[in-house]
């Protein structure tokens, strides 16, 4: 504790000396007092026995100065800390101890003691006592030590303390003395304990004062009396015998506290009790430990535990919590839940495992069974029955099912049956829900279907087309969403003003399976909006401007005559020529239809001659001084304005006023002709520069003054062409000696300097300084101050001087001693002196020589481990140092108990220090153990059972042990690792035998479960019913469900093949599943589906209404011709014709074709075909010769391309038609009534084949439309 220096008590400054009760015996030589052996107490229990009697001890001298103290630690919990030095605030004095009147006394240089490299150790223990311990080091000499063993008891807080009319000492007047802990110190057993020089020195500390109403202060914020650090302070009397006299004087303790740590630990068997029994007098000490090993190895017991219970699924079990209590400790409950599933998610068993731990980690564990069982159908809800349209997609629903406890499968069995007509049905779907216990509930839907919507028939849309136009018609479509859809087409043409302009009406009518109908009409209308086009006419000519105007068109008209062609020119704008460089002509075409189309011609004139010169500049040559004279070319041109340009080019140059430049002179037209000459300049420089000012130099220099360098001389110049900036300036000095003597006069220095511009002209001059010797030496190195090691060798730098006629050196070496006798320091003084007998200065150079190395242990022990019944060994220690002879060895050794008797650590602590006080600190220890593990007499055998089997615990097995050593006992702890499948598992057990001192034995149990029990299906749909052409039900592979034990949630389901059994009409498709379960475990099923053929067959062939001018002309009935195909069978056909409307042998009429189809399954269908007869046979048209237009019959001015004959008849199957009047290679294209292209070509020729009879029209590009009659 820092005492204030201003209120100094006497005592603390006054050495007390009287005379020893031991004076006649001053050697003490066994005056010590020595204990008896002691044992320590273990205590299998937590309760606390009453304390040790004190031990016994002897001593040769009497008993009447003995001082005997038990200090009292519960080793359990406890506080760490490490102790250093604590730092004043402000300018006062650091402290740690401080033993006033130590110095005066002889005991040491001075009263402060510091802590070392290692910090101090102070422990607080639980039961409130503590411990201060360490080594501290005079803070004048080192090796004048002492560990510290400070014993404190108590531990009060503020309230405790002053309940006992105790005080603070509240130096640093803080006010927070309520927050520090406080401690009376125990008297004697509380010591300082010498090393190093102080080796054997014990001295005994007592509380001070001596009323004890002030004590050890413990906390922060002044609780150390030096700074608001965490520390401790405290007053002590020291007491020491010298000789024949006891020595005494106050002191105290003053010290930070950090790194501190806190072990907590709630089991009894650490915390155990520690008596240090002290008997001592000023002659020496004897300490002995009796440890009460307290031992917990009794488990908890249950205070209250959950009952078995039998519940329904969907009851709510009552979990109510185990308590259990402890006699030495508190306890913790952990709980663990394990539930034995079935194959019924609402069939099973809950385990409620609890398991009560106290600290020491003794447990007792018991079970609460649960059984959960599951007896109750779900509940089903199905979607309502409802009828709909056959267009509209069925809503399916999906039935919905609850379960009070586990889950439910829902399957689904659904008929089809057919109506009246395709698109009309009747569909049952029958629901079962079942739930994983077995129990079922079913019901059933009717959706009813019909057929009441007409087809739907999307028409091409309506055309607008020009008669050059060929373009695909399109078809209508028709589409039913319930049955099949039969589409006719019938046409009507309307012709126009003129050939290429008329209107084609096309009606399609769609009906359905169930005869419902509908209809859709086209229109197409055909119209010439296309003027004549220009052909080759170019857009655009180039003429010379001397050149005349040629007329260059054509025009010609893809759908009838050009009838007119003109042109006007017009004044067009630009160009480089005046007044315009172009001229812009306009042509227009008018066809026979009206219709106009224009063309802009462009031509345009162009000039192509270049100007010319009639003056070209000579070459010339100037100085770099000289401007470059203004003399310019003169050029014309014929046909435009001249204007000049030039670009000035260096084509060589050797320096920015030595080059030779090329003048291109270019002269360009209006039009952009250009005309180009080349005109040469060279320019030169031939003056050298002149010094406008010359450089300053002295003529005469003393010996040892800066020589002025050349790159610090000042001039300036002038150049005819270059800036001063750009002038070079060289300059050079020589050294010349002359012939008189050293000291006076000894040589000359010669300076050559010049001017020159970049051209290379120069002008050059020189100057001499002459230089003697007046001055004494200068000083060019002067060695640094340098520090070696004491067992280092040193070299010296050598000092340099410059001065004439070379140096010599004066230099002496002196020594100064420094705190140890390895550490001094070395002055050199060293003065040069010059050939003419200058001296220079003198310069001082340090060598300091110290000793910073501690010494080295050699061959140190290394930390061995021995068992409990070897021979502890003993080892030489050997210390070397680099300097000191002398080293001071000191080994303090302790012993570490462990986990159990047998096991404990011997530390040996070991410090070396040399004469310059280098510290070096080591350890080694010797751990004892007991290493030997008990053995089994009788372990489990390795099982392999099916899956399902009960295993009995873990903990019930039969295991017998036994240990050579101590008590053992035996533990298991069980791992399911999974197996080489889901279902398949491996449970290693292992047992493991432990004894008193941790040593373990295990053994290993193998328990393989194993599963070979097949899967079964639980949702596998009933037979099927389709229709013949193939089974179009999809596989239901990845919908099947199915139940296993071992691995039900990956199951997997695979097709296996399908086979057909039975006819034509009825065939059965069997489908065969198989379930397959995660250990390779598999059950086949098969589902059956039911093919019968009910469907008739089908008209691929879309019998559109014909049309025939001529009976003659209708082709016999002839089904062979038809497409027809039938999903499953053979196919048997006829066709008849029947007249409809009027009489066929006299006028035009109407004609029935009825088609049969049937198969083999006697599924028959009828198809109808009307067919006009357009005119009667009496007509021309049907007569076998019809009149021809012959080409002489053909006026003059007549279209071009006229067809011929017009009628034409077909013959073999085809006809030949002429164009008359019609160019080679015409375009043409032949269409048929309903605009659809039969035929196309490049001549004047038509060869027409296949063709029915018929009204057609031909399109000749740019001779219009022309109608041609086709006859057979």
């Amino acid at each position: 504790m820092n005492i204030v220096k201003t209120i100094q008590f006497v005592v603390f400054t006054t050495l007390i000396s009287v005379t020893s009760q031991l004076a006649a015996q001053v050697n003490c030589t066994g005056c010590a007092p020595v204990f008896d052996p002691v044992t320590s107490l273990i205590v299998e229990s937590c309760e606390t026995l009453t304390p040790p009697l004190f031990p016994n001890y002897t001593t040769s001298c009497s008993t009447l100065g003995i001082t005997e103290e038990t200090f009292i630690a519960t080793l359990g919990n406890k506080s760490t800390c490490e102790g250093s030095i604590a730092q004043t605030i402000g300018a006062g004095q650091d402290l740690c101890l401080s033993l006033y009147g130590f110095a005066s006394a002889g005991l040491a240089p001075s009263d402060l003691f510091f802590v070392g490299s290692q910090p101090l150790q102070w422990t607080h223990y639980a039961n409130g006592s503590a411990t201060l311990s360490g080594l501290v080091y005079n803070d004048t000499d080192p090796s004048f030590a002492y560990n510290i063993d400070i014993y404190l008891e108590g531990g009060y807080n503020w309230t405790e303390w002053q309940a006992m009319g105790k005080q603070a000492l509240d130096g640093l007047f803080q006010g927070t003395e309520a927050s520090w802990v406080y401690f009376l110190m125990q008297n004697n057993i509380s010591k300082l304990i010498g090393v190093g020089a102080n080796q054997g020195q014990n001295i005994r500390l007592q509380h001070a004062p001596l009323s004890e109403n002030l004590g050890f202060q413990l906390g922060t914020m002044g609780a150390n009396n030096i700074n608001l650090n965490n520390g401790l302070s405290g007053w002590i009397t020291w007491e020491v015998l010298v000789g024949a006299d006891t020595i005494s004087g106050p002191g105290d303790v003053n010290i930070d506290l950090q790194n501190c740590q806190e072990t907590v630990s709630d089991c009894a068997n650490d915390n155990d009790i520690l008596y240090r029994f002290f008997a001592g007098n000023l002659c020496g000490y004897d300490e002995v430990d009796i440890t009460i090993d307290h031992i917990d190895t009794t488990a908890p017991t249950w205070t209250s535990f959950p009952i078995d219970q039998v519940l329904e699924c969907s009851d709510v079990a009552l979990l109510e919590d185990a308590t259990a209590s402890d006699i030495c400790s508190s306890v913790s409950i952990s709980l663990t839940t394990d539930t034995l599933f079935s194959t019924a998610v609402g069939n099973y068993i809950v385990s409620r495992i609890f398991t009560a731990t106290d600290a020491c980690g003794n447990s007792i564990t018991d079970t609460q069974t649960i059984v959960f069982q599951d007896t109750t159908p779900p509940v089903l809800s199905i979607p309502a029955d409802y009828s709909t349209e056959c267009s509209i997609t069925l809503t399916l629903e999906e039935a919905t099912a609850y379960d009070n406890c586990g889950q439910v499968v829902i399957t689904l069995l659904e008929n089809t049956e057919l109506g009246i007509c395709e698109g009309a049905y009747t569909l049952t779907r029958t629901f079962t829900a079942t739930d994983d216990a077995g129990n079922a509930t079913s019901a059933t839907q009717t959706i009813t279907v019909v057929d009441s919507t007409a087809p739907v028939i999307i028409t091409p849309s309506n055309l607008n087309l020009n008669c050059l136009d060929i373009n695909d018609l399109g078809n209508a479509v028709a589409s039913d969403l319930c049955s099949s859809v039969t589409l006719s087409v019938s046409s009507d043409t309307l012709l126009g003003s003129c050939p290429a302009n008329y209107s084609i009406t096309r009606t399609f009518t769609a009906s359905d399976d169930c005869g419902n109908t509908n209809y859709g009409v086209q229109l197409i209308e055909y119209s010439d909006t296309i003027g004549p086009g220009f052909g080759n006419t170019p857009y655009f000519i180039e003429l010379a401007c001397t050149q005349d105007i040629q007329l260059d068109v054509e025009a010609y008209d893809s759908c009838s005559i050009v009838t007119d062609l003109s042109f006007i020119d017009l004044p067009g704008s630009g160009g480089c020529m005046t007044p315009s460089s172009n001229v812009v002509r306009v042509f227009t075409a008018t066809d026979a239809c009206g219709n106009l189309s224009s063309l802009e011609q462009t031509i345009q004139f162009i000039d192509t001659v270049s100007p010319f010169f009639t003056y070209i500049p000579s070459d010339i040559a100037i100085d770099c001084s000289v401007t470059i004279p203004n003399d310019f070319p003169i050029a014309d041109d014929i046909c435009s304005a001249v204007s000049l340009q030039y670009t000035i080019d260096t084509i060589s140059s050797t320096t920015p006023h030595d080059l030779i430049l090329s003048i291109l002179w270019q002269a360009i037209d209006n039009c952009g002709n250009e005309a180009a000459t080349i005109q040469l300049v060279t320019v030169s420089d031939t003056l050298a520069p002149t010094f406008t000012q010359l450089p300053i130099l002295p003529d005469y220099l003393d010996f040892g003054i800066s020589l002025p360098l050349c790159d610090s001389l000042q001039w300036s110049a002038v150049d005819n062409c270059y800036s001063p900036e750009e002038l070079i300036f060289n300059c050079t000095l020589d050294t010349v000696f002359t012939e008189i003597g050293p000291c006076s006069g000894p040589f000359e220095i010669h300076y050559t300097y010049s001017i020159s511009d970049p051209s290379g002209n120069s002008n050059q001059l020189s100057h001499i300084i002459f230089i003697s010797d007046l001055t004494p030496p200068v000083w060019s190195y002067i060695p640094a101050d340098v520090q070696y090691a004491c067992n280092e060798e040193f070299i010296l730098d050598e000092p340099i001087a410059n001065g004439v006629n070379g140096i010599v050196w004066d230099m002496s070496f002196d020594t100064l001693l420094g705190i140890c006798p390895n550490n001094y320091d070395i002055i050199r003084s060293m003065t040069p002196t010059d050939g003419c007998g200058f001296l220079g200065d003198t310069q001082i150079q340090t060598i300091s020589i110290t000793d910073t190395q501690a010494p080295d242990f050699v061959n140190l022990p290394s930390d061995v481990s021995i068992s409990c019944e070897e021979e502890v060994p003993s080892f030489e220690i050997v210390v070397v140092d680099n300097c000191s002879e002398s080293i001071s060895l000191n080994d303090s050794t302790y012993i570490t108990p462990g986990s159990c008797e047998s096991n404990y650590v011997i530390f040996h602590e070991l410090s070396a220090e040399d004469l310059c006080g280098n510290v070096v600190n080591a350890s080694y220890s010797i751990t004892v153990t007991d290493s030997i593990a008990p053995t089994f007499l009788s372990i489990p055998e390795d099982l392999v059972i099916e899956l399902g089997v009960e295993i009995s615990p873990c903990y019930e097995a039969d295991i017998q042990i036994s240990d050579d050593c101590s008590f053992s006992e035996w533990t298991c702890d069980e791992i399911t690792e999974p197996g080489t499948c889901i279902g398949s598992t491996t449970i290693l057990r292992t047992y493991t035998a432990s004894d008193a001192c941790g040593n373990n034995a295990t053994s290993t149990q193998v328990i393989l479960v194993v599963d070979t029990t097949a899967p079964e299906f639980t949702n596998f749909p009933s037979t099927s019913t389709l229709t013949c052409d193939g089974d179009t039900l999809s596989l239901v592979t990845d919908s099947l469900l199915g139940y296993d034990l071992g691995s039900p949630n990956n199951l997997v389901v695979t097709y296996q093949g399908s086979s057909l059994v039975g006819g034509d009409c009825s065939t059965e498709n069997h489908r065969t599943y198989r379930i397959t379960d995660n250990c390779g475990n598999s059950y086949d099923s098969v589902h059956v589906t039911i093919l019968i053929d009910t469907i008739a067959p089908i008209l691929n062939t879309n019998l559109e209404e014909l049309s025939f001018t001529c009976l003659s002309d209708l082709p016999p009935c002839n089904e062979t011709q038809l497409d027809i195909s039938d999903n499953c069978n053979s196919i048997s056909s006829f066709c008849a014709d029947y007249y409809l409307d009027g009489d066929c042998e006299t006028d035009a009429c109407s004609i029935e074709r009825v088609y049969t189809i049937s198969d083999a399954c006697n599924n028959i269908l009828e198809v109808s075909q009307i067919i006009l007869i357009t005119e009667s046979p009496l007509d021309s048209l049907c007569d076998s010769i019809n009149s021809v237009i012959e080409p002489s019959a053909l006026d003059i001015d007549a279209p071009k391309c006229i067809p011929y004959p017009n009628p034409t008849r077909l013959s073999s199957g085809y006809a030949v038609i002429d164009l008359i009047r019609c160019p080679e290679s015409t375009p043409w294209v032949l269409l048929n009534s309903l605009g659809k292209q039969v035929a196309q070509g490049n001549s004047s020729q038509i060869r027409v084949e296949n063709l029915t009879q018929g009204l057609y029209f031909l399109r000749s590009k740019g001779f219009g439309t022309q109608r041609i009659v086709v006859l057979k």
